[in-house]
């Protein structure tokens, strides 16, 4: 969770613009690209979701009014492809991702759940 804190200020929340962008989110070691177009023409559909909200703006234009807390939740899943002999090639996280915004009666925030698959 992002949010402003202190302990000898106050806010004036109605001004407060939650409103970012997300360079990057990724989990799991990272991948060298030359390692990931090899392993791309074996599992075509490999690689599709682990990097879902990179470079993505999440912009509150002021239309919402006032303590606007964005949220985004993130839902994860081991991926691993395996040779034959049960050597593990390789192993990364992707997830998929919603994101909203919701009216705060408190300090808006910019709040990211994450939820891990029990499932691989």
């Amino acid at each position: 969770m992002v949010s402003a804190r202190s302990g000898s200020h106050s806010f004036d929340t109605s001004q407060m613009n939650m409103s970012h962008v997300v360079n990057h989110l990724s989990f799991g070691r990272r991948i060298l690209p030359q390692k990931f177009s090899e392993l791309k023409r074996l599992s075509p559909y490999l690689g599709r979701n682990h990097d879902r909200l990179d470079g993505r703006p999440f912009i509150n234009q002021r239309d919402l009014g006032p303590n606007v807390t964005i949220e985004h939740y993130l839902q994860i899943v081991k991926t691993e492809v395996v040779k034959s002999n049960g050597q593990v090639m390789i192993e990364e996280y992707e997830y998929t991702a919603h994101s909203s915004v919701a009216q705060s009666y408190y300090l808006p925030v910019a709040k990211f759940h994450f939820e891990l698959s029990p499932m691989q």
